[in-house]
């Protein structure tokens, strides 16, 4: 392992946990430090503090006590650690960034050295004069990558333990007088139960009539920034009211959320549905999209509760609307700075980066749950295990904000997808594919907030479902190149892929890295991918 200090003035290469952690406790100016993957490393550290004789608490009150913070899915967003004089906090920067090593190189100026070494070697070093030539350029390059990526973080004020946390901190710190007594307050059992049936993410799916089939002459566009873009829009704040009859809605409530039961609705062709039957917004490409929906409630925003009507027959009752006040300016000031360092700063730059960074991680805080289940290390003497932990946190945020700014979202593109259906091929979010290279009937600019932007054409495209799609680059410097976008798949494996071999069933061996936990830490693990594909398209993709 190597740490340097961020100004760069000290830095220790070392061989041991051990050794790293008497590091920590000598050098009395480190109160943080940063991993890249600590979600991997940390696994390490939790062992080696065991085997240390660290005691893990809730709180740290004494010396050679640590606690943590890991989620439900086992991924380590800090390990914390007393000492006799001072608390050491161990933090992700992948976690802040958002970037790998060598997209952060690429943005501070210093490229990350090409991989040689064999992950799957044993190795054992009694000194430091051991680690060859190799080893040590390689551990030096990746640290000051490191080091130059969160400085630039800082300089932008993003200094919270993920990216989101730290531009919420920084919006609430702008905001703090606007939005006493608007966001951050509890809903009654009846809200938060609508609200979290509206709660939806983005739009992800092919259309059923272009699945599995190859198809030519294709074009896509993205919406530049669309969740910054819609962010302007009102806002749903306060203390919310609840009632059987628009009619009864005071006009001051302007933000409405309409809680309806289907008893059947068929979409009306050839427009493309877009409302869902089964929900996990955890797994977006689970959501299924159906032509006909039978016996079905679910809460929508007032746009998209329009959008149903006009693009459904259905037999339908409005069962409660959750009515709020409206806030226009919410987000105006947060963005507009950041819209202005990222159209000023070079590009590519740290400062357009992260800067778009800024803009593009606020919403998703709002989401945040007070009520989380969280994983407590536990040592049995061989392997570290987790018990699970739950906890009630305060309420600093707004599911019915980000509620809204999704459902806006979702109508920018389902109005887009549905300008002309007959050509619509697949979807993701901010982004859609057509049949024939030739414009499409949307607002286009490359620059404007909100506009659709023109990306790419393709001689080929095939899709199987959602975010598994594989096409041909057609004109540009990539004239030809393959492109493909198979989620769970690692991008170095993904140059196997070709339209003949492109199906369901498709099994690749030693493709996926798993961790598995052994005596000391983690191993990782080469599993089989296969492509697993159903009918409705609700199986994502996955290792056995």
């Amino acid at each position: 392992y190597k740490w340097t200090s961020l100004d760069g003035s000290k830095s220790k290469v070392g061989l041991s946990i051990k050794e790293f952690l008497e590091d920590l406790k000598n050098n009395k100016d480190i109160h943080k430090i940063y991993f890249h993957n600590l979600s991997f490393d940390g696994n390490f550290i939790l062992y080696g503090l065991f085997e240390n004789g660290f005691i893990y608490k809730e709180k740290i009150e004494n010396e050679n006590e640590f606690t943590s913070i890991i989620d439900n899915f086992g991924s380590i967003y800090k390990i914390s650690i007393g000492f006799k004089d001072r608390i050491v906090d161990i933090q992700c920067s992948y976690k802040l960034t958002g970037l790998s090593i060598k997209d952060l190189g690429k943005l501070v100026g210093l490229e990350k050295l090409n991989e040689t070494h064999d992950y799957n070697e044993i190795k054992n070093f009694n000194s430091i004069d051991e680690l060859t030539e190799e080893e040590l350029m390689y551990i030096n390059n990746d640290v000051e990558i490191q080091r130059r990526g969160i400085i630039e973080c800082y300089k932008m004020g993003l200094k919270g333990l993920t990216k989101s946390s730290a531009c919420f901190s920084l919006w609430r710190n702008m905001n703090f007088k606007k939005i006493q007594g608007k966001i951050g307050i509890e809903y009654s059992e009846e809200v938060n139960h609508i609200v979290n049936n509206s709660y939806r993410g983005g739009i992800t799916m092919i259309n059923p009539l272009c699945a599995n089939k190859l198809i030519t002459d294709v074009r896509d566009y993205d919406v530049n920034s669309l969740y910054p873009s819609v962010m302007y829009n009102e806002m749903p704040i306060g203390q919310p009211l609840v009632f059987k009859n628009v009619e009864d809605i005071p006009k001051n409530y302007t933000q409405r959320l309409y809680l309806i039961y289907i008893m059947k609705a068929n979409i009306i062709k050839p427009y493309i549905p877009f409302i869902p039957t089964t929900k996990s917004f955890i797994f977006k490409d689970s959501y299924d999209y159906t032509d006909n929906l039978e016996m079905l409630e679910i809460a929508l925003w007032e746009e998209e509760y329009q959008l149903f009507k006009t693009y459904y027959e259905s037999e339908h009752k409005i069962i409660k609307i959750v009515a709020f006040k409206g806030e226009s300016d919410l987000f105006t000031e947060y963005l507009d700075i950041f819209k202005e360092i990222k159209e000023n700063a070079p590009n590519p730059s740290p400062q357009r980066t992260f800067a778009k960074l800024c803009m593009n991680s606020l919403y998703g805080k709002f989401a945040q749950n007070n009520y989380r289940v969280s994983n407590v290390p536990i040592y049995n003497g061989d392997i570290i295990e987790y018990d699970k932990k739950e906890d009630v946190t305060e309420n600093k945020y707004s599911k019915a904000i980000a509620s809204r700014i999704t459902s806006y979202a979702r109508c920018v593109l389902i109005k887009a997808i549905n300008k002309d259906p007959t050509r619509f091929i697949y979807c993701d979010t901010d982004s859609i594919y057509i049949k024939g290279d030739y414009e499409y009937n949307i607002p286009v600019d490359d620059k404007k907030l909100g506009y659709w932007k023109y990306e790419n054409s393709y001689y080929k495209f095939k899709g199987l479902k959602a975010k598994c799609y594989i096409s041909t680059i057609k004109g540009g410097k990539d004239d030809g190149k393959m492109h493909s976008a198979i989620s769970g798949l690692p991008k170095e494996v993904q140059n196997t892929i070709t339209f003949d071999n492109f199906k369901n069933g498709l099994t690749i061996n030693n493709a996926k890295k798993q961790i598995k936990r052994v005596k000391g830490g983690v191993i990782i693990d080469n599993i089989p991918f296969t492509i697993k594909v159903k009918e409705n398209n609700v199986i994502t993709n996955g290792g056995e």
